[in-house]
């Protein structure tokens, strides 16, 4: 899951399938948090006063697991874990400032910090999202947004990007190996404009004239509204849901907890985060 929340104290309560085990009362603003692909983890990117940290919980046991001091790492605003979970990525910037740079380090080795590839997108990339098989990069070059996709440790090498121009799209979560997506275009119709415009004018014709450009942006896109997409990687198409993108709730990777998150009623700086069990 990939939220950014700014200017937040964080009460965390940890919840097993029965009742919350503990709560966790942790400092700072909450940038980000990611479940696990395999466990029960769930790993929370925490900006304190004076560091940064990433806290690793087991929501199960209802402990924290670790506390990572990433002070050394600016501008740190996504985190994944890895496809195996024996890691976390996220992103930073080459001396040059253009290209961002996949970094991972072990759990238990958290000092032992590696690059994993260069992605070769541009610098403003905003949201990184592993599973057990692929890599999904938002990143904005110029204003425009899209979404790359790469194979499991393969992350110089695309597997295939989109083309939404001059739509939106933004990158929600990986569902097995089903990666979801919302976009104001029709990418059941093609990933890429290319393949939308050649689709559309096998089906309805030529757009030659104002009344026909009309009809295939009202239809292509961009739309009044996001629609969620579900896209597959092993075919590279999209299958255009009914879900509704701001009702999406991610789970654990066996779908026995989601998260629940309410502010403090007498504190603007202030949010409860339970971990509620589904099973």
């Amino acid at each position: 899951m990939k939220k950014i929340a700014l200017l937040f104290f964080v009460i965390g309560m940890i919840g097993c399938k029965s009742d919350p085990q503990s709560i966790f009362t942790l400092n700072g603003d909450l940038w980000d948090y990611d479940w696990a692909n395999t466990q029960n983890h769930i790993a929370i990117l925490m900006e304190e006063p004076e560091k940064t940290v990433i806290y690793v919980i087991d929501v199960e046991m209802g402990s924290i697991l670790q506390t990572i001091d990433m002070s050394s790492y600016e501008s740190i605003a996504n985190i994944s874990w890895t496809h195996d979970d024996k890691g976390l990525m996220f992103l930073v910037n080459d001396e040059d400032g253009y290209t961002s740079v996949a970094l991972t380090f072990p759990i238990h080795d958290h000092q032992n910090i590696d690059t994993v590839g260069h992605l070769g997108v541009y610098h403003q990339t905003h949201v990184i999202d592993a599973n057990s098989n692929y890599l999904g990069v938002l990143s904005s070059g110029e204003g425009h947004p899209d979404v790359t996709v790469y194979a499991k440790n393969k992350y110089d090498e695309e597997l295939f990007n989109t083309d939404v121009y001059p739509g939106g799209i933004g990158l929600i979560d990986w569902v097995g190996d089903t990666l979801l997506v919302e976009s104001d275009m029709r990418l059941d119709y093609g990933l890429n404009r290319a393949d939308r415009d050649d689709r559309y004018i096998r089906e309805n014709g030529e757009v030659d004239n104002d009344s026909a450009y009309e009809a295939y942006s009202n239809f292509i896109g961009p739309l009044e509204s996001f629609s969620v997409f579900k896209i597959v990687p092993a075919t590279q198409e999209a299958i255009r849901t009914d879900i509704d993108p701001f009702a999406w709730e991610p789970v654990s990777f066996d779908q026995a907890y989601k998260v629940r998150t309410k502010k403090v009623t007498d504190s603007e700086h202030q949010v409860t985060f339970q971990f509620v069990g589904l099973k």
